[in-house]
This record gives C-alpha cells, structure tokens and sequence, in this order.
C-alpha cells in the first residue's frame, strides 16, 4: 500500500526546530538546486526538495529528507 498525501492538505509541516504553519496552501514539492550566485547551478543526488509560506510570511524550502512529519487538514468528506 502507497501512503498519497494531498500537498494541498498539508496544513502544519515538523522540521528539526517544530512545527510550521503552512499559510495559504503554500506547501509545494519540486526538485531544487543552489546557485552559486554566478549563475552555476550546485545540485546533488537528494534534489527532491519542499518549499511553503507559514503563517508569519516567512519562507522555508529545503530537502524533503528535512521533514520529520506533516500534519494534514482533511477535506471534509
């Protein structure tokens, strides 16, 4: 059985330092790479990456390797 989390739903997400608001169904999944600042982009194996707004306006985005849990608002059936 495969475990499907709506990003949609996702309503608080858990990183090393808490629990995130996630503000405005911002939660989003992509692959990610750093940019040098010189336009060279830096990337590794692990690019699978998350980034979302929480409810203060501030921006988190990292590896989804980072997340330890997401606490998901179900829709209402």
């Amino acid at each position: 059985m495969k475990l499907t989390i709506p990003i949609t739903d996702v309503a608080r997400v858990l990183l090393a330092d808490g629990w995130h608001d996630v503000a405005d169904q911002s939660f989003d999944v992509s692959d990610y790479d750093f940019d040098d600042g010189h336009g060279n982009k830096i990337t590794n194996d692990d690019r699978a990456g998350f980034d979302f707004v929480d409810a203060a306006g501030g921006w988190y985005r990292g590896p989804l390797s980072s997340i330890l849990a997401v606490q998901v608002d179900a829709p209402d059936a």
